[in-house]
Formats: C-alpha cells, sequence, structure tokens
C-alpha cells in the first residue's frame, strides 16, 4: 500500500490542535505547521499526515467542533483539493 502526503487546513493553532487530539485519539499521527504561504487568504495552519487513504481520518474529524478550512493531497509542486 503506498503512502500519500495530506493537509488539513485550519484558520487557527487552537483549532488545529484540538483536531490533532481527535486524530491522536483515533489512532492517526500527524504533525502541525503552518499552512503554505498564499493557501489561504489568512495566515493559518495545518495538519500533515502519511496515509493510505484519507477517507478514515476524515471520519474521526466529523464532528461538529471540527472545521477544517480544506483537505489537500500533496504532490510534487502542487496541493490537489479535494475537500
Amino acid at each position: 500500500m503506498s503512502m500519500k502526503r495530506y493537509m488539513i487546513t485550519f484558520p487557527s493553532v487552537s483549532a488545529a490542535a484540538y483536531a490533532r487530539e481527535k486524530l491522536k485519539k483515533s489512532g492517526f499521527y500527524s504533525t502541525l505547521g503552518k499552512s503554505p504561504a498564499g493557501m489561504l487568504q489568512t495566515c493559518g495552519y495545518a495538519l500533515y499526515l502519511d496515509m493510505p487513504y484519507i477517507r478514515r481520518a476524515e471520519a474521526a474529524l466529523d464532528q461538529p467542533m471540527i472545521r477544517p478550512g480544506g483537505i489537500y493531497r500533496i504532490q510534487p509542486g502542487a496541493y490537489e483539493k479535494i475537500r
């Protein structure tokens, strides 16, 4: 199974940290960092994950208190928006 790199963006560091804790409780490892410059209209933060499929992580974040700005698959030189 080939690993892919994903990025989930959030408007604030606190929102990203909260989502990271929810992912961790569901067994997913992620790293927290700033989103790429120019990706969002405001400065934002992102969780980065390496996994074969993003669907299970998306399901773990499907909660009223978690509102990602976007979910992207990271490809060489590009970001493909998934949601």
